[in-house]
């Protein structure tokens, strides 16, 4: 029997961005255009994974998710409330805690989705049941005028404010066109990262980019209607507005940081999360 290929960003995932023949539209940021391709290959490779764990992907995260996403997208919100069936909850925070080890090229990072998936379903109830004292999950719905593009990473990152003032990021993984999954610190205040999203029409595709990924998926609506010239125009202008955010928050964490400094003293300045986390 041959290798197995093997996709680091789901298939089942990629799906709304697909035409005709099961294609994909893509940017490459290497290569500054853009390419299709089938979503077979794309976002694939053959031999990445050992059986054991595309198995155990497909049997804890790939099907519990797809089985539900028809219904759990037009619900309108997802948090730890609504959703009531345990696996698909520990589905969906398993796919956002795992999604970067899996999509990763350095193996030490890639090795702890294996170590990971080795675990018993106990052990895994019990990692997501830790992680619910810090975080919760939540929806992130777009402007239907918008349609996201998805990182060949499989998740990308929102700078978002703490209740202490300053920048984090949460990471969010495109469900749909227009939907997203994110995983958020519990010291954020929701509603104004809904306000965010609501307000600034776009928001969520353009940072759906990210600021490292390699290439991104375009939904064939975006080519459709603005051409492939005009659409990598988009992608790059995108691309450069996140980076620009990206800076901004990082200057202001230290803004912050100094002026803590000054009114409190340096000694006191042992504050925890107070720097924006790596982005995808």
């Amino acid at each position: 029997m041959g290798e197995l290929n093997c996709h680091f960003v789901s298939r089942f995932l990629t799906k709304p961005w697909e035409f005709g023949q099961r294609q994909l539209w893509y940017y490459d940021f290497d290569r500054k255009q853009i390419e299709q391709k089938s979503s077979k290959s794309l976002f694939a490779q053959v031999g990445r994974n050992t059986a054991e764990i595309e198995t155990c992907l497909n049997e804890l995260i790939e099907t519990p998710i797809s089985n539900a996403i028809t219904t759990l997208v037009p619900s309108g919100a997802i948090d730890n409330v609504e959703i009531r069936e345990w696996r698909l909850f520990r589905a969906l925070n398993l796919l956002l805690l795992l999604q970067w080890s899996r999509a990763s090229e350095k193996e030490s990072h890639r090795s702890r989705l294996g170590q990971a998936l080795s675990w018993d379903e106990a052990t895994l109830d019990q990692l997501v049941l830790a992680c619910q004292q810090t975080h919760i999950v939540v929806g992130l719905c777009g402007d239907p005028r918008a349609p996201l593009c998805y990182p060949s990473h499989g998740l990308f990152a929102l700078p978002i404010r703490k209740q202490s003032g300053s920048y984090t990021a949460i990471y969010a993984i495109p469900l749909t066109e227009y939907y997203a999954v994110a995983r958020v610190p519990r010291d954020v205040n929701m509603d104004d990262v809904f306000q965010t999203i609501t307000c600034q029409g776009g928001y969520l595709s353009n940072s759906s980019v990210g600021t490292t990924a390699s290439k991104v998926i375009i939904h064939p609506s975006v080519i459709g209607a603005h051409g492939a010239a005009t659409a990598a125009r988009m992608i790059e202008e995108a691309r450069e507005g996140v980076l620009e955010t990206v800076s901004l928050c990082r200057e202001m964490n230290k803004l912050d940081q100094q002026m803590y400094e000054i009114w409190f003293g340096s000694a006191a300045s042992e504050q925890p999360n107070r720097r924006l986390e790596p982005t995808a």
